[in-house]
């Protein structure tokens, strides 16, 4: 098939050369033009794209990587800043951006997007059907819950490390009735197996990067926010979760989930039991890559797709490193994720005072009052996805979506 990536992040690095390693004829594209300069420039430095498998993945059994070099060039076709040169032809256009940068995406493709082209957004994040709606109200649409592989960058436009992969994820689709078939479809694209679910609010619901993003950088440097380090100090991320910090991530989780117990009240094709704990997302999401699985902080710190990610940090002018609260980790995953589920919170009633201090206290870090300007809907309008934006007051208006 051809097939278009809108991205040049982590995720969409990984998806270009999977698929090419398929045997697929795949695009890049970005809007950015100085991102698709710097993309071709390394690329055609480096030949091609390199794919790194991690040792646990590749160790992991019944792997379709268990069998294959660590390291394979992978070609594209076009990378371009043009949505004109691969959009119209493309069997699928896969969307692997921050949730900040849909609209953005959507509104530069929709001009050459038919009424038969198949649109995948991964991740999609909070509040995505109401995006969608706005943008491209009549798009067939399957959205993510998170990204299939846990991956990092190690050149931009030329080498990519996959360190795990997802056993299965939820997806969701607009139209809802979209054929069955598709998602087979995506299912041999991606070996992946796809949980479907009845509605994207669901899937909204269901995003665990809003718990687990915000709660960990809450947790790690909840105790000194201003904190520095040498680069030799910089902390892990998951593997740095202690007891304190997956009791923190486990009520979120709860508060999320009696969100999703309340608004299936009112609307019947929200799958409450279709919000996990985080503890049974992590199980089954990487069964066979977590070493301990006695309690929630023991997961987090044997599961070897984790293993040594980094917290996101920045370089500061005396070359030591702070905490980044501009990171995609608060700046995707609180207004395009948590916030929203908040705001729907609000509706239905549901307190959520775990949530709530992650907001706070994050909000005071990057001087920002989240739950303040949540009754200021219009100035949150150019950094969030709430209800409110698309004429979604109430908890009726939430009903058919």
């Amino acid at each position: 098939m051809k097939i278009t990536i809108c991205g040049c992040g982590n995720g969409a690095h990984a998806c270009a050369a999977l698929l090419s390693r398929k045997g697929h004829t795949v695009n890049i594209y970005s809007p950015l033009s100085n991102e698709v300069q710097l993309f071709k420039t390394n690329y055609a430095n480096n030949n091609g794209l390199t794919l790194q498998i991690g040792g646990g993945l590749s160790a992991q059994a019944g792997s379709d990587f268990s069998d294959y070099d660590q390291e394979q060039k992978l070609k594209l076709n076009v990378i371009t800043d043009k949505p004109g040169e691969v959009i119209p032809d493309s069997a699928i256009i896969i969307i692997i951006v921050p949730a900040f940068a849909h609209g953005n995406i959507l509104r530069n493709i929709k001009d050459h997007v038919s009424t038969d082209s198949k649109i995948v957004i991964l991740p999609s994040r909070g509040g995505i059907e109401f995006e969608l709606n706005s943008i491209l109200p009549k798009a067939n649409v399957v959205a993510f819950q998170t990204l299939p592989w846990a991956c990092r960058i190690k050149k931009f436009g030329s080498e990519i490390n996959l360190s795990g992969v997802k056993n299965k994820i939820q997806a969701a689709a607009m139209p809802a009735d979209m054929p069955q078939a598709f998602f087979r479809e995506l299912e041999e694209l991606l070996d992946i197996r796809i949980d479907r679910l009845k509605s994207i609010l669901t899937l909204t619901l269901a995003n665990v990067g809003q718990i687990f993003h915000p709660g960990i950088m809450y947790g790690l440097f909840k105790n000194n926010p201003t904190v520095t380090f040498t680069e030799a100090e910089t902390p892990l991320f998951y593997e740095s979760v202690d007891e304190d910090i997956a009791a923190m991530l486990s009520g979120m989780s709860d508060e999320v989930h009696a969100v999703a117990c309340a608004l299936k009240k009112v609307n019947d094709d929200v799958e409450s039991d279709k919000v996990l704990h985080i503890r049974d997302w992590l199980l089954g999401s990487y069964d066979g890559l977590i070493g301990d699985t006695s309690s929630l902080h023991r997961m987090f710190c044997t599961n070897g797709a984790y293993k040594g990610i980094k917290a996101p940090l920045i370089r500061l002018e005396n070359g030591r490193y702070a905490p980044d609260f501009g990171s995609r980790y608060i700046v995707e995953d609180i207004p395009y994720g948590l916030l929203v589920t908040r705001s729907i919170a609000e509706m239905v009633d549901v307190g959520t005072p775990v949530i709530d201090e992650v907001l706070i206290n994050i909000g005071n870090w990057v001087d920002y009052d989240y739950l303040g300007k949540l009754a200021e809907v219009k100035c949150l309008a150019s950094k969030s996805r709430l209800p409110e934006f698309y004429g979604i007051h109430s908890r009726e208006n939430l009903c058919g979506l």
